[in-house]
């Protein structure tokens, strides 16, 4: 729901501009910072996953808490 409202609230002020430029130039900024940001996640996320599932000690849920 607040990715949905994220988006609703970004893509009212960009239509707000004036000419389809600067309405092209500000939508292809949030998209390279939003894909910037999600490649990072998604990274750090991947990387957590795969520590996870290497590093099986029995009885320790450190592993499960991290990821």
């Amino acid at each position: 729901m607040f990715r949905f409202i994220l988006v609703s609230v970004t893509i009212a002020s960009i239509f707000s501009c004036s000419s389809p430029q600067q309405i092209q130039q500000k939508a292809q900024t949030f998209l390279d910072q939003y894909t910037k940001e999600y490649q990072k996640l998604y990274y750090e996320s991947s990387k957590a996953q795969w520590a996870s599932n290497i590093k099986i000690i029995e009885g320790d849920s450190t592993n499960a808490i991290a990821t």
